[in-house]
């Protein structure tokens, strides 16, 4: 028998899987184990129940040590194998003698006369009928047509289960392909899709019903044939670029997508690609496409326009659940721009404005105000949409501004900032400078000095941070310079700064901020000096840093009291990243010795330091590590 780790089996799962898997050992879970094969090359094969009866058909090849291929008859798509073959291994390397040795299949098929064989396989097919389609399509001729074989291959949980048939499907339309018989692969390619299309609303039924039975709880990832869908998708498209392919062929076919579309349009855990819409608008005959559009305009009509969420609402201080006006429903776009594609591929344009207008969505509507100058008509529209959801609402403005209604943008964002309605699902100051921003740029952007600089004050005020000051600094100098006003921008910002996290002002929060941003270097270390004792640590890293170049000795100071303040509160969970932390400080602490040539002092402190916390066995490590 050949040798394989756990290391070895732990690499072909993650955690979560390995876990469950020594879970089944413990039932134990599973039965008719057996091993095929010797020296370096051995196939596995059991059975495993699941917790809701199920009876999965495992399969694990190991080779050299290692899992080579596998198959199991669950749903599992989720990376790697899943749980039930896990079990399998750990079973073999445990404890091996439980499995029933034989010979490689291949020794004792080739050791069998052709009557065995014949009787042999019959009883296989009388076990387990779904092997009728390997054999109908392993036939070297015969007329049972290729839909039928393909059906029963698809009829199980998974579209891998009809690999072997798919693949014979596929490679044959290959050949057909290279020999440039358009008609014979593209008959293939849309007999695949068809099927795998029936096949994944029967696999969705039977999943639901599974999902109702255990609860709604299912962990593992499913899909059904997405990649042979996309692969048969492809060929297709190949086959319309012809030019020789038949009128009627085309037709066909592409009826054939879009039943396959309608088929699988509310399923869940299958999906055509894009690319099945795309060839249906470049290449659908004008009475196929007729029908689809038909079709689709029933869909829009019927559909009830989706809101964009339920969005938390404060009003008045107070927090109300409510439900978004209507927005930009993902399907009804999905749907519009399937028909508008065509449409303007045919130079339709005024078609396709009166769809818009019709069934479109929000956005879309909005939009096509815009491109027909009915600038006022946008405002009206995104004000009536979009006034509880921010983000939308100004990128409708940022739209009417660059298309010239600048005064419409401005007043459609003061309007909706001053209703008190746009707050969504985040609290109030979160909006408050979303809102801010935009307008802060606004008035940049116009020159408007007075209304940038009262914004852009407002703005670093409540969060003090370099983008913040880049734009206070441009407010300001479309006045005058920057110095000039300077003290009295500190004022307005000492007003504007509220109250920090335990009630007290962030005035001097906010002002060493603004001298940070300056990089003034014996301001920043004055008005470090008023911070409350509670608000030190919390800048410590910054301020040192800032006037290392000028006043290293303060920043040494400070970066020995960062080191320590580090140590002390230590990340009980997580200490040595805390040490690392500490380390990186001392690193300066380190540097600024040697730069005053104060070499010794630096070796004096690193001792007391380590003598003071000398029960902290992995701080040495981690000072050993950043080389201090």
């Amino acid at each position: 028998m050949p040798s394989l780790s756990e290391s070895a089996i732990r690499a072909a799962c993650g955690k979560r899987i390995w876990d469950r898997a020594e879970e089944l050992l413990e039932w134990p879970a599973l039965s008719s184990l057996s091993v095929c094969g010797e020296d370096d090359s051995v196939e596995l094969f059991g059975r495993c129940h699941g917790s809701q009866g199920e009876l999965y058909a495992l399969r694990v090849r190991v080779q050299n040590g290692a899992v080579a291929e596998s198959s199991c008859s669950c749903a599992y798509d989720g990376g790697g194998v899943c749980k039930h073959r896990v079990a399998l291994l750990l079973v073999f390397t445990r404890q091996n003698e439980k499995f029933r040795a034989y010979p490689a299949i291949v020794e004792m098929i080739a050791a069998c006369s052709h009557e065995t064989l014949r009787d042999l396989v019959a009883t296989m097919v009388r076990r387990s009928p779904d092997l009728l389609s390997l054999i109908a399509v392993s036939r070297d001729s015969g007329d049972e047509p290729v839909r039928e074989t393909l059906r029963r291959a698809l009829s199980g949980r998974n579209a891998d289960d009809g690999r072997p048939v798919l693949e014979r499907l596929f490679g044959q339309a290959s050949q057909h392909e290279a020999q440039g018989d358009w008609f014979a692969a593209g008959e293939l390619w849309s007999v695949a899709l068809e099927e795998l299309a029936h096949a994944a609303v029967k696999f969705e039924q039977v999943y639901e019903r599974e999902l109702e039975f255990q609860e709604g709880y299912y962990d593992e990832e499913v899909n059904f044939g997405e990649e042979w869908a996309s692969m048969a998708l492809q060929g297709l498209e190949r086959a319309f670029e012809q030019d020789t392919l038949a009128p009627e062929a085309r037709h066909s076919w592409l009826r054939s997508l879009w039943e396959a579309e309608r088929a699988v349009k509310s399923l869940q855990y299958f999906s055509l690609p894009s690319l099945v819409r795309d060839l249906l608008s470049s290449f659908a005959p004008a009475d196929l496409w007729a029908d689809i559009e038909a079709s689709v305009r029933a869909d829009l009509k019927r559909a009830p326009r989706q809101p964009d969420w339920q969005a938390s609402v404060f009003r008045g201080g107070g927090l109300e659940l409510r439900q978004v006006p209507a927005g930009d429903d993902w399907e009804r776009a999905h749907n519009v721009n399937f028909l508008l594609g065509r449409l303007y591929a045919q130079g339709r344009d005024r078609e396709a404005q009166a769809l818009i207008a019709e069934v479109g969505t929000s956005k879309q509507q909005f939009e096509l105000k815009i491109r027909q100058g009915d600038f006022l008509g946008a405002q009206i529209l995104a004000r009536q949409v979009y006034n509880s959801t921010p983000h939308q609402l100004l990128e409708c403005a940022t739209q009417l501004d660059k298309a010239g209604a600048s005064e419409l943008a401005l007043q459609l964002v003061l309007e909706a900032q001053k209703s008190g309605d746009v707050r969504g699902e985040y609290l109030p100051s979160h909006y408050e400078a979303t809102w801010r921003v935009w307008l802060c740029d606004f008035y940049l952007r116009y020159g408007r000095a007075t209304e940038a600089r009262a914004e852009a004050v407002r703005l670093f005020a409540k969060e003090p941070k370099s983008d913040q000051f880049d734009r206070l600094k441009r407010a300001v100098e479309l006045q005058s310079d920057w110095q000039s006003q300077r003290d009295s921008i500190e004022q307005d910002l000492r007003s504007h700064a509220g109250k920090n996290w335990q009630g007290g002002s962030r005035a001097d929060e906010v002002a060493l901020e603004l001298v940070l941003c300056e990089r003034d270097a014996p301001r920043i270390y004055s008005l470090f000096k008023k911070l409350a004792k509670s608000e030190r640590h919390r800048r410590l890293e910054a301020v040192a840093n800032a006037i290392e170049a000028e006043m290293p000795e303060q920043s040494l100071a400070l970066w020995r009291e960062l080191a320590e303040w580090i140590i002390e509160h230590r990340d009980q969970n997580s200490a040595r990243r805390s040490y690392a932390h500490a380390a990186q400080a001392l690193m300066h602490v380190r540097d600024l010795y040697k730069k005053l040539g104060s070499v010794d002092e630096w070796t004096d402190y690193r001792q007391t330091l380590l003598g003071v916390y000398k029960s902290l066995r992995a701080l040495p490590d981690e000072m050993k590590k950043a080389g201090v």
